[in-house]
């Protein structure tokens, strides 16, 4: 970075751009089909999934998602310094998806990125290079791109209910509405085989460990942000207005919210060591499940339920689900989402996972305003 420019501040999403492909499978049809009425539209709370034609991939819907993000937002190629991607729908086993995005930039070929590998969390380890490349000392200016694509395919009948495709393009930069606070980012990884993919696009999953593993990382990602968020927040869950959680399907996220329900308050106001213990006594949730469901009713009703709307009606988007979870919110709350805080959880099997804090403001160009992004969104 140039020593005489000022250090970036409020680094983050400048604007959001989604693609969801328009044929889609009612999840009440699947049911008919599969024999097991209510199964996936009460049992795992979904409504349909999204379905790739057959001239659709990972890779067009990436090229689709970003050249709407760049066309929109009146970005000329050449001001693209970065381009991370999150996928783990890749066609090919060393070229990139990045590099197929490079079409799009004419003869602008110094950009740098690259693809990122890591389940549905490579999306988020895509977004936080970029954030700390327009952070740090080698920025030179210019805006970071982040494409997160996925096609969610599976071999169990069972499990195909909870496949989904979609893509989402993300431009960063400082003056941000939708500001990442670096510091709040809390992380957990741990060796799983929950789910992983050892030959070809279909994975071998053993649910019950998969979910174990998504609620346990959530239990310790929010302790470890309650930690580190203490100073952004006032010490209370009504200081974290939003919270939105990756998305397999519905009844997992309200499993979550149930969970932060019971953490969030006692951990935000456990000084210091206190956290541990309360976050020791309250993961013991086989003592506490009657409560939990009261717990519930509010807060996912209240914080959590408007982020949900695009996964339960195009289904699971590995790596752009968190984000199509967020594009939720915003096209549901526009520019009345200023001033307000929006907890992120992002999980992927293997697992990786990570807590992290977004507060929405009012940025001086208005080109990236809240409702410029909710206006894109909805359309």
């Amino acid at each position: 970075m140039d020593p005489c420019r000022q250090r970036p501040q409020h680094v983050g999403i400048l604007a959001l751009e989604l693609y969801v492909p328009p044929l889609k499978v009612l999840q009440a049809d699947l049911e008919a089909h599969d024999g097991v009425p209510g199964k996936y539209t009460i049992g795992y709370g979904q409504s349909a999934l999204a379905v790739c034609s057959a001239r659709e991939d990972a890779t067009s819907m990436a090229l689709t998602a970003l050249a709407h993000l760049l066309r929109k937002c009146g970005v000329l190629p050449e001001r693209v310094g970065r381009l991370d991607v999150g996928s783990e729908s890749g066609n090919d086993g060393a070229k990139s998806i990045k590099s197929s995005l490079m079409v799009l930039f004419d003869d602008s070929s110094d950009v740098e990125g690259g693809d990122h590998k890591g389940a549905c969390y490579a999306g988020t380890a895509a977004l936080l290079s970029a954030v700390d490349w327009v952070s740090g000392e080698g920025w030179d200016g210019r805006f970071a791109a982040v494409v997160l694509t996925d096609v969610a395919l599976y071999a169990e009948p069972a499990a195909r209910a909870t496949g989904g495709a979609g893509a989402v393009a993300i431009l960063v930069g400082p003056d941000a509405p939708l500001p990442l606070h670096r510091a709040t980012v809390a992380s957990h990884c741990q060796n799983v085989y929950d789910w992983f993919k050892p030959c070809g696009p279909l994975p071998q999953v053993n649910g019950n460990l998969s979910v174990s593993a998504y609620l346990d990382s959530l239990r310790t990602c929010c302790q470890r942000f309650c930690k580190k968020a203490r100073a952004q927040l006032s010490g209370d869950i009504d200081s974290i207005d939003f919270a939105c959680l990756h998305h397999p399907y519905n009844k997992l996220v309200q499993k979550g919210a149930e969970q932060l329900a019971h953490l969030l308050p006692a951990l935000l106001t456990a000084p210091g060591a206190d956290a541990d213990h309360a976050a020791e006594t309250i993961s013991q949730f086989d003592d506490v499940e009657p409560k939990a469901k009261r717990v519930k009713g509010t807060f996912y009703d209240d914080r959590v339920a408007c982020s949900t709307r695009l996964g339960r009606e195009s289904g699971n988007m590995f790596t752009a689900s968190l984000y199509a979870c967020l594009a939720s919110v915003i096209a549901a709350h526009g520019s009345e989402l200023e001033g307000k805080s929006v907890l992120m959880y992002s999980f992927g099997s293997g697992s990786m996972s990570s807590c992290f804090l977004i507060k929405a403001r009012a940025p001086k160009d208005d080109r990236w305003s809240l409702s410029s992004i909710a206006t894109r969104v909805c359309a």
